[in-house]
C-alpha cells in the first residue's frame, strides 16, 4: 500500500512524501527474512507468495527511491541508494549503470563515470545498449582519446566482442577500429552477418573525401576474410558492400590504390559487386568478366548469371548467348531462363520459343514458363498476339500483380511494333482497368487511379490519399513520389512540395540523374547557387570516376548544361561544352546547342556548320535544327541557300502546328525565332516586304520568362524586333544580323576531328 501512496504522491507533485513512503518501504522490505518465514508453519503461503514479490522488487524500488533523491538534487543519498543495488538482468543492469554514470557527471567525477562505463563494458553480457553509453560521456565533454585508449586497454585484456567494438568505433579513429574489426571477424566462422555487423560499425561519409584510405583498408580486409570461403564469396560480398552508404566513397576506394592489396580474385569480385552496388553497370561487367577467368570454379560459377544479366541489360544479347551457349532442358530454371533471354536478344527468338515450348511440353503448363513464352513471342515482334495471350494468363491468375504490370510494360516497349499506335494505347488501358478491378489495394492500381482523378480539383485530396497509401507501403516508390509532388505544386503548398521533391530525389538514387532533379527544380525557384552547387559537384565527380549510377549519357550532358548555363548566365560554358560534343560527337542536341552558340558570337563557323550537319543526320525534320543551319549559311554570306534551308524549317514547322493543335502557344518561342531569322534573310536578298511579313508574325508570339532563361537570344529578341520594324518604317538602315568577315570562319570540320592542342585559345 505504501508503494502504490508513493506513486500517487510523486505523480500530484508531493516528492518529499513519496520519498518518505518509498523509503519506509525499501527498509521493510529489506527486513524481511523470507527464510525464517518459509520456516515458521504458522506463515500462510499466501502471504508468502506477495512477500515474495515485494522481495524480488526491492532492486527496482531502490532505483525508484534513488531517482527520487536526484530530482530532490541529494546526490549522496541518490549515490548511496544506487550502490546498494546489485542486479543480474543486463536492461537492468544497464538502466542502473546509465544512472550512476549520470550521476558521476552531476558531481563533476569525469572519471568515475567512465569506470562506470568499462565496467559495464567488461560484463560477459555487454550489450549494444551499454556500449552507446559511450556517446552520452562524449556529449558531455569527455576526450574521445581518453575513452579510446581505456576501451582498447579493455580489449586487449578481455577480448574482443560486437558491443565492445561499437563502443571503440565512437571514439577512435577508423584505422584502430579497423584493426580491432579484423581481429573480431578473425575469431570466428566467415558470415554474411557477421560481415554486415562489422562494416555498419564503420561510418562513411561520402562528404569526407579522406574516408576513401580506410574504406579501401575495409574492403582489402573483407577480401581476405571471404577467401577463406570462395564458394560463398559473391554473397558474402555483396553482404558487405550492401552495408556501406557513401556510395563516392566506395568507388574511390574500390579504385585507390590501397585496395589493390587485396587478393586478385577477390579484388575483382569485390569491384564488381561495388560498381554492381552504385550502378556503374559496364564497369560491374567488365569486373565480372575479370573473375570468369579465376582458376577457382567456385568463384566462377556464381560470377556467370551476374555477368549474363549486366550483358542483357547493356544491349549485348551476342555476347550473353556466347557466355552461357545453348539451352539446356536439364539445367535449373534460372540458367534456363537466362540462356534463352540471351539467345533471344541474340536474334534467335523463334529458336528459343521452340526450346521453352519443348520444356513446357516436358514439364507442363507453369506460371514462369508461360510468361517467358509471351515475352519471347513479343521480342519476335508480335506484341499484340502476347498481350493478348497475357490476357487470358490473368482471367486465370487475376491475383498475380507481377502479369498486369508485364503486360503494362509490353504495350509500351513494343508500341512501334503495334499496327497502330492506337492499339498500344488501347491495351496499356486494358491491362491498367483489370488491375484496377482485380487488385484495387495494388500499389500500381492505386497510382494509376490517381492519375485518372488528379486533373479534377474535386477529388485532389482522393488522388493525393491514394498516392499516400502507396507510399505508405512503398516509401521509395518514385511515380508516386513525383505525382505528390505535382499536387502539391498545384495546390500551392511550396513546403510540402520542396519536402516531397527531397523524398524524390533521394529515392531515385545518386548519380546524375538525382543531380539534375535537384538543380531543375532549384532553377524553377530562381535557387541558382544550389543549382550551379549541385551540376557542378556533379561534374567533378564524374570527370574523378566517382559519380554513382549509370554513364553521363549526351542527353543527360546536353539538359545540365542548359541547367548550368541557367544558374550561371555570367559564366562561359563554351569550354564545357566543347568538352561534351568531343565526348558524344554525334548527339543532335549538343551538336547543335554548341554549334549555334558558335554562330551567335560568330566564330568557329566551318566547325558549327560541321556539328550542325551532324546533329541534322540524326534528325533530319527537326525545325530547329534546321533554323541553326540555315542561320550559319547566313552568317557566312550563303543567303541563298540559307533561304532554301530556312523555308524548310518553315515548313516542317507549320507541318507541325497543323498536325499537334494546340502547339502554337508552347512553341511560341520557336517560331519567333524562326520567323525573326527568315526576315533578317529575306532583307539581305532585298526583299524588304516579305522580311517584314516574318518580323511581324515574331513580334506576335508569345514565350514565358523561363524561355528566356534557357535562352539567352530571346531575352533581347523584342527589342531588336522593334527596332527592324521602326527602321523599316522610317526608311532607316534596318539593324539587322551582322554577317562577319572571314576571319570568323576558323578551320573545317567537326570538333571531334579536331585535337584540342590544334583548336585556338578562345575558339
Amino acid at each position: 500500500a505504501d508503494t502504490y501512496r508513493s506513486t500517487a504522491l510523486n505523480r500530484l507533485g508531493y516528492t518529499t512524501a513519496a520519498m518518505a513512503r518509498l523509503s519506509n518501504v525499501v527498509d521493510a522490505t529489506t527486513k524481511i527474512d523470507l527464510g525464517k518465514l518459509r520456516n515458521d508453519a504458522k506463515t500462510p503461503d499466501t502471504l508468502l507468495r506477495e512477500l515474495s514479490v515485494v522481495k524480488a522488487r526491492l532492486p527496482q524500488l531502490r532505483i525508484d527511491l534513488g531517482d527520487f533523491y536526484l530530482q530532490s538534487r541529494d546526490y549522496d543519498l541518490a549515490a548511496k541508494a544506487y550502490a546498494q543495488i546489485e542486479v543480474e538482468d543486463a536492461t537492468a543492469r544497464h538502466l542502473l549503470a546509465a544512472r550512476r554514470v549520470y550521476l558521476a557527471i552531476l558531481v563533476g567525477d569525469q572519471d568515475k563515470a567512465v569506470d562506470q562505463v568499462i565496467s559495464l563494458l567488461s560484463a560477459a553480457d555487454v550489450s549494444d545498449k551499454d556500449a552507446a553509453l559511450v556517446d552520452y560521456l562524449l556529449a558531455q565533454g569527455l576526450p574521445a582519446q581518453v575513452l579510446a585508449k581505456r576501451i582498447t586497454d579493455l580489449l586487449a585484456e578481455q577480448g574482443v566482442n560486437l558491443p565492445r567494438l561499437s563502443a571503440l568505433s565512437r571514439v577512435a579513429e577508423k584505422g584502430e577500429v579497423l584493426n580491432q574489426i579484423g581481429a573480431w571477424l578473425s575469431s570466428g566462422p566467415v558470415t554474411a552477418q557477421r560481415l554486415e555487423r562489422a562494416v555498419a560499425l564503420v561510418r562513411f561519409d561520402d562528404n569526407e573525401p579522406g574516408d576513401g584510405k580506410p574504406l579501401a583498408d575495409l574492403l582489402v580486409l573483407i577480401a581476405g576474410q571471404i577467401t577463406q570461403t570462395p564458394d560463398l564469396a559473391l554473397s558474402h560480398a555483396r553482404a558487405a558492400v550492401n552495408a556501406i552508404d557513401a556510395p563516392v566513397t566506395l568507388l574511390r576506394a574500390i579504385q585507390s590504390d590501397a585496395f589493390a592489396a587485396a587478393p586478385r580474385d577477390m579484388q575483382e569480385l569485390l569491384s564488381a559487386v561495388v560498381y554492381e552496388s552504385t550502378s556503374r553497370r559496364r564497369d560491374a561487367l567488365k569486373a565480372y568478366l575479370a573473375v570468369l577467368k579465376a582458376s577457382d570454379d567456385r568463384l566462377v560459377q556464381p560470377a556467370v548469371l551476374p555477368a549474363v544479366q549486366l550483358q542483357l541489360a547493356l544491349g549485348m544479347g551476342d555476347e550473353a548467348h556466347a557466355l552461357l551457349g545453348e539451352p539446356d532442358l536439364e539445367a535449373d530454371w534460372s540458367m534456363l531462363e537466362f540462356s534463352l533471354r540471351a539467345m533471344s536478344a541474340a536474334g534467335k527468338s523463334r529458336d528459343a520459343l521452340d526450346v521453352i515450348d519443348a520444356y513446357i511440353r516436358a514439364n507442363g503448363k507453369q506460371l514462369k514458363s508461360d510468361v517467358l513464352r509471351i515475352e519471347l513471342i513479343a521480342e519476335m515482334g508480335q506484341p499484340q498476339e502476347a498481350c493478348n495471350l497475357l490476357l487470358r494468363l490473368i482471367s486465370s491468375n487475376p491475383s498475380e500483380e507481377s502479369l498486369y504490370l508485364l503486360g503494362i510494360d509490353l504495350a509500351y516497349n513494343y508500341s512501334e511494333s503495334f499496327s497502330r499506335l492506337t492499339d498500344a494505347d488501347r491495351m496499356r488501358r486494358a491491362f491498367l482497368t483489370r488491375l484496377i478491378s482485380n487488385l484495387p489495394e495494388s500499389s500500381i492500381a492505386q497510382i494509376g487511379m490517381a492519375q485518372n482523378i488528379r486533373s479534377n480539383p474535386s477529388r485532389q485530396d482522393e488522388a493525393k490519399q491514394l498516392l499516400l497509401n502507396v507510399l505508405e507501403k512503398e516509401p521509395d516508390n518514385v511515380v508516386a513520389l513525383s505525382l505528390m509532388v505535382e499536387i502539391y505544386d498545384e495546390a500551392g503548398d511550396e513546403a510540402s512540395a520542396t519536402a516531397m521533391h527531397e523524398r524524390y530525389a533521394q529515392a531515385v538514387g545518386p548519380g546524375m540523374s538525382r543531380a539534375l532533379l535537384i538543380a531543375e527544380r532549384a532553377v524553377s525557384r530562381k535557387q541558382m547557387p544550389r543549382a550551379k552547387q549541385v551540376l557542378e559537384r556533379a561534374l567533378e565527380l564524374d570527370e574523378q570516376g566517382v559519380l554513382p549510377g549509370p554513364a553521363m549519357t549526351g542527353d543527360q550532358a546536353s539538359i545540365l548544361l542548359r541547367h548550368l548555363e541557367a544558374a550561371d548566365p555570367k559564366s562561359s560554358t563554351d569550354a564545357l561544352y566543347l568538352t561534351m560534343v568531343r565526348r558524344f560527337p554525334d548527339h543532335a542536341g549538343l551538336n547543335n546547342a554548341l554549334g549555334y552558340r558558335w554562330v551567335v558570337q560568330n566564330k568557329n563557323l566551318r566547325q558549327a556548320e560541321a556539328m550542325i550537319q551532324r546533329a541534322l543526320q540524326q534528325e533530319p525534320t527537326n525545325h530547329s535544327l534546321l533554323d541553326s543551319l540555315a542561320w550559319v549559311q547566313y552568317k557566312l554570306g550563303e543567303f541563298e541557300k540559307a533561304y532554301i534551308t530556312q523555308s524548310r524549317a518553315l515548313m516542317v514547322l507549320e507541318a507541325q502546328l497543323a498536325r499537334f493543335h494546340g502547339l502554337e502557344q508552347e512553341l511560341g518561342a520557336t517560331i519567333a525565332i524562326l520567323n525573326d531569322h527568315m526576315g533578317d534573310i529575306l532583307y539581305k536578298l532585298e526583299d524588304p516586304t516579305k522580311a517584314l511579313k516574318h518580323w511581324r508574325e515574331a513580334m506576335k508570339q508569345g514565350y514565358s520568362e523561363e524561355d528566356m532563361l534557357f535562352d539567352p537570344e530571346l531575352r533581347s529578341l523584342e527589342g531588336r524586333l522593334k527596332a527592324k520594324v521602326d527602321a523599316l518604317a522610317a526608311e532607316r538602315p534596318v539593324p539587322i544580323a551582322e554577317v562577319p568577315g572571314p576571319e570568323s570562319h576558323g578551320p573545317q570540320g567537326h570538333p571531334a576531328e579536331i585535337e584540342a592542342k590544334d583548336q585556338a585559345p578562345g575558339e
